[in-house]
């Protein structure tokens, strides 16, 4: 089942348009020639001063540059600084913190016993419940945890202060909804200032991500400023994997099933941004240079297939902000 919202009316699903010239055009003149914080204030009633909106014109002058000089027709230059400012190098995620499935495991039980301890509603998601739901334990070639919880969830922010009392844990960032998203994508619309993901390291060397899920419209969504996910709506219930019991939604087969399609297959090659049929649109600025990033890796690569999808992703950004889609 795959989860299909009208971009009119809520969150949108990505659809060919314009044209990658005219949405550089479109973009450029909704946010480019002057201060992008200064555009952004003018649109709404929010004082618009967060490090994105200061640090956005590098990006967005590199996402201009490369739509007009590059994209216009589809296609790479292959000997383009501009691409190779886009392209720059990244750490290349590895299963676990290279401390593998044994350390992770080790994790996993850990951050239940505390939520439990705490009363928080911590529950498997994404490759963290695919795994367990599938093979009895987790994914051998996965890179990190992940776990959500309900943004009304009491008790979030008593397992936040027993996370970071225990030496065992660092919490390294908390990314709450930025007063740009709460601007332009609707609906974030009223929650600034709210969490959407945590991230922890265990010992140093497990990522661990907590993603907070909130309703809108009948809809259940967790993301970043880059991507978005949406589910049907869920309770919670215990899920018995091998020897051990964890919390996850109720109906584990119907959200795997949203979040990845025919999940009993196994897939080692697996994009979330591409391979995901309930993505969603969000609008900001670190979503459109992150499109434009892995659009140029997909096209070097020869991997057309993903290309046009982060192209039509690309497409529904520009359409949702065109159409009016704003707080």
């Amino acid at each position: 089942m795959s989860i299909i919202v009208d971009n009119g009316d809520s969150f949108g699903r990505v659809r060919a348009g314009k044209g990658l010239f005219g949405l550089g055009r479109f973009f450029a003149a909704q946010f480019g020639a002057r201060s992008s914080a200064r555009k952004l204030n003018s649109t709404g009633p929010e004082h618009l001063t967060s490090p994105l909106a200061m640090h956005a014109h590098t990006k967005l002058e590199i996402f201009r540059q490369v739509v007009s000089q590059h994209m216009a027709q589809g296609r790479m230059m292959q000997d383009s600084p501009l691409a190779g400012a886009v392209l720059k190098a990244g750490k290349k995620k590895s299963c676990f913190g290279h401390a593998g499935v044994g350390l992770a495991s080790e994790a996993l039980d850990a951050m239940r016993d505390i939520a439990e301890r705490d009363g928080a509603g911590l529950f498997l998601i994404s490759g963290s419940l695919l795994g367990p739901v599938r093979d009895g334990h987790l994914l051998e070639h996965d890179y990190d945890l992940d776990f959500g919880v309900f943004s009304d969830d009491p008790r979030m922010d008593r397992l936040e202060q027993s996370l970071r009392g225990d030496p065992r844990f660092e919490v390294t960032k908390v990314f709450n909804i930025t007063p740009e998203l709460a601007l332009y994508n609707r609906y974030m619309a009223g929650q600034t200032d709210k969490p959407l993901k945590y991230t922890i390291l265990y010992k140093g060397i497990v990522t661990v991500d907590i993603f907070v899920h909130l309703n809108f419209e009948g809809v259940v969504y967790h993301g970043t400023d880059r991507n978005i996910w949406l589910n049907s709506p869920f309770a919670l219930a215990p899920l018995r994997s091998g020897d051990k019991t964890y919390l996850a939604p109720d109906d584990s087969e119907t959200y795997l099933e949203e979040n990845y399609g025919n999940w009993r297959v196994p897939v080692t090659d697996y994009h979330c941004a591409t391979d995901t049929p309930n993505s969603g649109t969000v609008v900001s600025y670190r979503a459109l240079f992150n499109g434009i990033k892995n659009y140029m890796r997909f096209k070097r690569a020869g991997d057309e297939r993903r290309a046009g999808i982060i192209h039509e992703q690309i497409e529904a950004m520009g359409d949702s902000v065109s159409n009016g889609w704003k707080a």
